[in-house]
C-alpha cells in the first residue's frame, strides 16, 4: 500500500516524510519535479502489541505502510507536472501537507488559512484530473471519425462519461456518484484520478503551537480528515534512539508521537483493516480490504490456504482480551467456526483449517 506525501514548495513534506519514517529524503538526480523519496513504516496497533505479549512469539510482524514523498507541486504548468501527477495517480491514498508556522515558505503563492491551501491542493488535483479527461475526450473523437466500427459503442459510452467528467470538473466539482452503472464506475477506476482518491490533511505547524485549535480551524473548512503536528519535533523523535524517546515525548507532554495518529488515518483512507494471525512462531497483522471474506484473507497468507479451505476459527479481538487466553475463550464459546463466505472484521484473530 502506497500513501504519497504532496503539497506545495516549502510546506513541509520532506520533514512530514522524516517523521513517519526516520529516513532522510534521498537527494533529487535529474528532474527534480520527478523525484521521489520512499520509506516503509510500521503502522502502530496496542492491539498486536497485546498479542505479542501475550504470545511471547519468534517474530512479531506488525503490517505496514509505504509512504512516498514527492516534490512540491507547480502552480504553473512546467516540464515534469505531468510526469509528477502520473506518479501520485500511482497511490492509493494522499496526504495534503500544508504549513502554518513563521517563516514558511510561500507555498506556490497560494497563502490563506492552512485549509485554504489543503482547497488549493485539491483545486491542483481537478486541474490535473480535468486535463487528463480532455485528452481522452479529443483521443476518443478522432477515434470516431476515423469511423473504427469494432469499439465504436463502447467509445460513445467513454466518450459520454468523459464529456460529464469535464462539465463536472469545470465546475469546481468533484466527481462522486457520476458513474451511472457498474461499468462506468470500473472505468472511472482505471484512470486513477487523483481528486478522487482518499485524502488526508496533515498541517506542519511551529513548537508549542495550539495542535487541536490548528487542526479543528482547517478542518472547518475541507471535507477531509486533518492533522496538525510540530514537524520538527516529530522528525526530531523518529530520528533519535529508541531508549531516548520516552523521555523526549514526556517533556513535550506527548503520549505518543503525533505522526502514528496520522500513519492509522492513512491505513484506515484505503478501507485497509488488519486481521491477525497468533502463535509461538509468530503474531502477526495482514491487511485486506473492508468487507473481505475468509477466502480472500486466507490468500494473503498463501495460496495453498485458500485453495483447500475448509473453515477459519475466528475470535474477535476483544473477546480474546476479555478471556485472558484462547484456550478460555474458546471455553467461553468465543472462538467461532466461519465458513469461506464469512466478512472478516478488523482485529479478528483467525486461525485457518485447510487441506491440499
Amino acid at each position: 500500500m502506497q500513501i504519497g506525501l504532496v503539497g506545495f514548495a516549502g510546506a513541509g513534506r520532506s520533514t512530514l516524510f522524516t517523521a513517519l519514517s526516520g529516513l532522510q529524503p534521498t537527494p533529487p538526480s535529474g528532474n527534480p519535479l520527478t523525484h521521489t523519496s520512499t520509506g516503509v513504516v510500521k503502522v502502530p496497533d496496542v492491539r498486536l502489541e497485546w498479542l505479542r505479549d501475550l504470545f511471547q512469539p519468534k517474530k512479531y510482524t506488525p503490517a505496514t505502510v509505504e509512504f512516498v514523498d514527492f516534490a512540491g507541486i507547480p502552480r504553473t504548468a512546467e516540464k515534469g507536472k505531468a510526469e509528477l501527477f502520473a506518479k501520485i495517480r500511482e497511490c492509493d491514498a494522499l496526504i495534503g501537507v500544508v504549513s502554518a508556522f513563521d517563516g514558511a515558505a510561500d507555498e506556490g503563492d497560494v497563502g490563506g488559512s492552512p485549509g485554504a491551501r489543503l482547497k488549493g491542493l485539491q483545486e491542483e488535483f481537478l486541474f490535473a484530473d480535468l486535463e487528463i479527461v480532455e485528452r481522452r475526450i479529443e483521443r476518443i473523437e478522432e477515434n470516431l471519425k476515423k469511423g473504427k466500427t469494432k469499439t465504436k459503442d463502447r467509445d460513445e459510452r467513454e466518450l459520454d462519461l468523459m464529456k460529464r467528467c469535464r462539465d463536472r470538473l469545470e465546475e469546481g466539482a468533484t466527481l462522486e456518484g457520476i458513474a451511472k452503472s457498474a461499468d462506468e464506475e470500473a472505468l472511472l477506476t482505471s484512470y486513477r484520478f487523483a481528486q478522487q482518491k482518499p485524502l488526508l490533511g496533515v498541517v506542519n505547524v511551529g513548537e508549542g503551537t495550539d495542535l487541536e485549535e490548528v487542526r479543528a480551524a482547517a478542518a472547518g473548512e475541507v471535507r477531509i480528515p486533518v492533522f496538525a503536528i510540530w514537524g520538527q519535533v516529530e522528525a526530531e523523535i523518529a530520528t533519535m534512539p529508541e531508549e531516548e524517546r520516552g523521555a523526549f515525548l514526556e517533556e513535550y507532554g506527548l503520549t505518543e508521537p503525533a505522526v502514528r495518529a496520522v500513519i492509522r488515518g492513512a491505513f484506515e483512507a484505503t478501507r485497509s483493516i488488519p486481521f491477525f494471525t497468533v502463535g509461538e512462531d509468530e503474531v502477526r497483522a495482514w491487511v485486506i480490504r473492508r468487507g473481505e471474506s475468509a477466502l480472500i484473507a486466507a490468500g494473503k497468507i498463501h495460496s495453498d490456504i485458500a485453495r483447500g479451505f475448509i473453515r477459519g476459527e475466528v475470535t474477535a479481538f476483544e473477546d480474546l482480551k476479555a478471556a485472558g487466553s484462547e484456550r478460555e475463550a474458546k471455553a467461553q464459546n468465543k472462538m467461532r467456526l466461519e465458513g469461506k463466505e464469512y466478512v472478516v472484521q478488523d482485529g479478528d484473530i483467525v486461525h485457518f483449517r485447510f487441506s491440499v
